[in-house]
This record gives structure tokens, sequence and C-alpha cells, in this order.
């Protein structure tokens, strides 16, 4: 499979999460001396700048591409503050209906592994919630102000692994609500695992919880193997993330079991 990770996306890795300020400083010039335009830079690479700029900040040597990385920054931070503000409104609304929540994905990573809001690229976000309560849940989510209505019954819990519901206001902001936490894995086992696994967290000013270490990992490798119609590698990254932080107590014995 190919993940599009070459010489280019080399040098970007290593300047978002080197931690010798040297080496990233010299690995992101090296890069910028094979970009022709700033704004040609797509997918991953692109998702990659706010990190760099966090990384490195005033270490960025070229003006422009420093101008250019921070005002990236400020944009996936002001867009992923939207999308959690939003999502606490809707842990609200879940909560008084007594319904557990587990966050996936970018939410997850942003709650639990990354230093802040802003460094991870949220498209939209992904929340699970127990197969047996989904579609009381969607109908209850019908019912509110704040996402557009989506219809499930119970057959299509088997067909398919959630439902994409985007804010009423903003139709670009949506909201992944699973009852299966990989559409190639129907187990339903996988998600009780999870919710039994799960650690605590917060999401904007709310409790809530996340995957632990092992299921993060072993979630976010099972979604780079998912095929796609173009080269990624976002998953490495939070795997990087999640190793790093957990460090001497991640449980390699239980990924393996996965």
């Amino acid at each position: 499979m190919d993940f599009g990770i070459g010489s280019q996306q080399a040098l970007l890795l290593k300047a978002a999460l080197c931690q010798d300020k040297a080496v990233a400083a010299a690995a992101l010039d090296q890069w910028w001396t094979g970009i022709a335009d700033f704004d040609d830079v797509h997918g991953t690479d692109a998702n990659l700048f706010p990190q760099v700029y966090w990384n490195l900040g005033s270490l960025i040597r070229d003006t422009t591409l420093h101008a250019r990385l921070k005002g990236t920054a400020r944009h996936h931070w002001v867009r992923n503050q939207y999308l959690i503000a939003n999502g606490g409104q809707l842990l609200d609304l879940l909560a008084r209906a007594d319904v557990p929540v587990l966050l996936l994905k970018g939410a997850a990573i942003t709650s639990a592994m990354d230093d802040d809001l802003g460094l991870r690229t949220m498209s939209d976000c992904d929340m699970l919630v127990p197969r047996s309560r989904a579609v009381e849940v969607i109908d209850l989510l019908a019912r509110s102000d704040l996402l557009e209505p989506g219809r499930i019954d119970q057959r299509d819990l088997d067909v398919v692994h959630g439902i994409t519901l985007a804010l009423r206001k903003n139709r670009r902001a949506a909201f992944d609500l699973h009852w299966r936490p990989l559409r190639s894995v129907g187990a339903v086992e996988l998600a009780e695992e999870m919710f039994e696994g799960a650690q605590p967290a917060a999401f904007a000013g709310r409790p809530c919880l996340v995957p632990c270490p092992e299921h993060l990992v072993f979630h976010a490798i099972a979604h780079g193997l998912d095929w796609s119609p173009y080269p990624r590698y976002d998953w490495l990254i939070d795997v990087i993330k999640v190793l790093r932080r957990t460090a001497g107590r991640f449980d390699w014995d239980k990924l393996a079991v996965n």
C-alpha cells in the first residue's frame, strides 16, 4: 500500500516531530527548497503545518514560510475550537440522556495526547455510542436544534458503522456518530472492549471518555490500512504521538491481542 511517504514527507515529519530543534529546523529548510508553491501542498503534508509551527515557531528562518505556517496554525486552531465547542453541546445533550460517549480519532488525540487544541487537523468530530443506544441517540439528535436530522433503524446497524450529521448552523462542520469503531470490523465485542478500557478525558470542558493508548494505536493503524483514493500517512503521526506520550506504560501485549 502506498502511504505517500517520500523524501519530502520524511523531511516534513522530522520538522514537525523531531525534538532536536536544530535538526527539525534544518529539515524544514531542506523541505522548503523543494517547494515551488506553498498553496500546492495538500493532504497530510498540509495537515502537518500546525505541528511544524508549534515545534519550531521563531526558529523557522524563512520569513515567508514562517508567516504562512503561523497563519495555517491559527486557522486550524480556530476551526478545531468551533468543532470542540459544538461537540461540548452534543456531549451535554447525550449526558442528559445518560448515554456514554467515547471520542475517536482526532477528537481523542486532541483531548488526550496533544499539548494544544490546534495541532491535530479535525475535518469532523468522531464519537462512539453503544450499539444498543444508537437508534435512540439518532432520534434524540433529530429532535434537537444542534444537528441536521438523520434516520437509521435497527437493520442499519449491521450494514454501516456510523452516520454523519452536519451542524444546522454550518453544514461544513460534521459529527460522525458511530456504533462500531471500524467499518471493516463488525464485531460488537470491539466496541465493548473499547468502552471497558476507556480512560477519562475532557472535551470542551466536559468530562468524556477516550480509548486507552493501545486501542488508540490499534484504531489509528486499522484506519490507516483502509483503502483510500489518495496516499495518506496521518495515522502514522497519531501512532507516534500516542507512543511518545505513553512510552513506558504502553502495553504491547494488549495491542497484540487486539
